[in-house]
């Protein structure tokens, strides 16, 4: 299980503009007019039927647009406002304003927009269809009339038309010229008309609740970094915390420490509930907890050899021995063997003749992975067909000509996969590949771990701690175990005693942690790239100089010396390269149970 982590809470000023509606405040809205006395000039829209959310009016195009008979035009849709006030619209916004008439009952359907004339919607009377423009003919007028008991109003053109040509909303995209079946008929319309109006006047306060980041992703056996809450108003209490898949993760419903459990998701959600001063907010954020994989965070942290027909050499569709090769990747691998260039494809071609084959003559490490990418010029024909990886812990002979060393497995092409894969757990740092029948291919991705021993002249049982460049995958060390501090443990009194240590299975580039000697030396395999900095670590500081490192001398540093932690009392203590020391401000009491915990005293 995972050491729970203290939920920071942090007040933001900002977060003042954000919550400013507070006591007193009258709350804007959208409110649909259900009579025509509802209608308010200057501040009344007409919308489609669809219910808009805040902010949303219906908008047309500021440019001219004209539809001819029965074409179809996006002139319009559903916009957001850009302020609470109805009218103060950016200069690419625009929204169909009813506009009263000297005569009762008519408006026009103006699109309200920076330029103080305005554009209306009206049918022109030359047979041309709906148009937007700066209309000021009797024409473009609409009678507006209740429809019975529906929230419903309808909209009538007042002229008879010469043509089949009507205004059709279709909603909410445009709108488009009707053709209706009979002549001379009515143009109407059937949509709702809202209005952006101050509601009630509230007395209570706005809260608002904001994580500070909407996802977060967990490793299992490792202390997570998971984003803090910001609440407002300033001292705002009652918040309330919950997981949606407590099998995963848990938090505690006052404090908001989370303890991941297990691989999975799960929501994880701060709330406020309303009450008779303040209105009620949450905030949520996803948790993805998962478990460890090799290089840790690096996609899998080992130094990549890609082998092609071009980087051998080779160019004759004979077979043609090479040697002495390294492959772009950066590793220090040297390749050699028999293959042929097939004059087609232009890719790797072996044969089933074990003296055709791909080797290492010295290594580049601890391999971890072939990849093959097999050539289009595969058919069904080759179906089946494989390349067999054997391992050796020894070199091979750039003249080798028979198989020999430990089979790790077969890549097998098959019919529509244009790739195979193939995982090395145990440690080989030589190579040999062969075919089982005539088989092509672009491209092997040799993948492998770097060795180096890191630390000498160790005793069994004892503790040290070490900071690493680079990754190292989990099986990919010897001679020790690795622990991350998961919290402390407390007398009494709530004096810090004891260190709670968790174990680790691999280790992260840069990363600190405390070791357990197992032998006298510790091994490992690198993997990947190294890092130039220190990564952030729960209650440990790394040390990546070549330069020994001064501990601080603030009361909450510690160095662990001869399996105990001592304070750090003054500015003389310090830590070697490659070394860390433990910074135990922040650094929670362990509250969890775990089989494999350890505990180191403090003094």
């Amino acid at each position: 299980m995972k050491t729970p982590e203290h939920l920071s809470v942090r007040f933001a000023a900002s977060l003042l503009l954000l919550c400013a509606a507070m006591s007193g405040m009258a709350q804007n809205k959208w409110v649909k007019c259900t009579e025509l006395s509802d209608f308010v000039e200057g501040n009344c829209y007409l919308l489609t039927t669809a219910e808009p959310s805040d902010g949303q009016f219906y908008y047309v195009p500021a440019s001219s647009v004209s539809i001819a008979s029965g074409a179809f035009s996006k002139a319009g849709g559903l916009g957001t406002r850009s302020t609470a006030d109805p009218l103060s619209l950016s200069p690419t916004e625009a929204g169909w304003l009813l506009v009263k008439t000297s005569k009762a009952g008519q408006y026009r359907l103006q699109s309200y927009t920076d330029d103080s004339t305005g554009k209306y919607l009206y049918i022109t009377n030359d047979n041309n269809g709906v148009a937007i423009d700066n209309a000021s003919k009797a024409s473009s007028y609409w009678t507006i009339a209740q429809d019975g008991d529906s929230p419903l109003f309808k909209f009538t053109y007042n002229l008879k038309l010469k043509r089949d040509l009507c205004p059709y909303l279709t909603s909410p995209y445009g709108f488009r010229s009707y053709a209706y079946s009979a002549e001379n008929e009515y143009s109407t319309h059937y949509l709702a008309v809202y209005q952006w109006t101050a509601g009630e006047v509230s007395t209570k306060t706005q809260t608002a609740l904001q994580w500070s980041a909407s996802a977060a992703v967990a490793v299992l056996g490792e202390v997570p970094t998971l984003p803090t809450l910001t609440v407002q108003p300033e001292g705002l209490t009652g918040v309330v915390f919950s997981s949606s898949n407590p099998s995963v993760a848990t938090i505690d419903p006052q404090t908001g420490r989370v303890e991941v459990r297990s691989e999975g998701t799960t929501t994880l959600t701060a709330t406020f509930a309303e009450t008779d001063t303040f209105y009620g907010s949450s905030a949520s954020y996803t948790l993805v907890v998962k478990s460890q994989q090799p290089g840790g965070e690096v996609a899998d942290g080992y130094l990549h050899d890609l082998l092609t027909v071009e980087s051998t050499g080779v160019t004759s569709s004979s077979y043609t021995a090479f040697s002495d090769i390294q492959a772009p990747g950066g590793s220090t691998a040297v390749y050699a063997g028999r293959v042929a260039n097939n004059a087609t494809a232009n890719c790797f071609q072996l044969n089933k003749e074990p003296q055709n084959n791909i080797l290492t003559t010295a290594s580049g490490g601890c391999l971890r992975r072939v990849t093959v990418t097999w050539a289009s010029y595969m058919t069904a024909d080759e179906d089946g067909r494989s390349l067999a990886v054997y391992g050796s812990h020894t070199p091979y002979s750039a003249k080798t000509t028979k198989v020999s060393g430990t089979l790790l497995g077969q890549l097998t092409y098959h019919v529509g996969e244009p790739s195979a894969s193939l995982d090395v757990t145990d440690q080989y740092e030589y190579i040999l590949i062969v075919a089982s029948a005539a088989i092509y291919f672009d491209q092997l991705d040799l993948a492998w771990a770097t060795p180096v021993t890191v630390r000498t002249q160790l005793t069994a049982g004892h503790y040290g701690t070490l900071c690493l460049p680079s990754a190292v995958a989990k099986g990919d060390y010897t001679g020790a175990e690795f622990y991350a501090v998961a919290g402390t443990t407390l007398t009494p009194s709530g004096q810090v005693d004891g260190l709670v240590l968790l174990p680790v299975d691999s280790l992260r580039a840069a990363t600190p942690y405390i070791y357990k000697a197992t032998d006298t030396a510790i091994r490992v395999f690198y993997s990947g790239s190294p890092a130039t900095a220190p990564a952030q670590s729960y209650g440990l500081v790394g040390n990546l100089s070549s330069q020994k490192q001064a501990v601080p001398s603030d009361g909450h540093c510690y160095i662990l010396y001869n399996n105990v932690v001592h304070r750090a009392y003054n500015a003389t203590a310090t830590i070697a390269p490659g070394r860390a020391y433990i910074d135990l401000q922040g650094v929670q009491p362990y509250t969890g149970t775990h089989s494999r915990a350890l505990r180191l005293g403090v003094k």
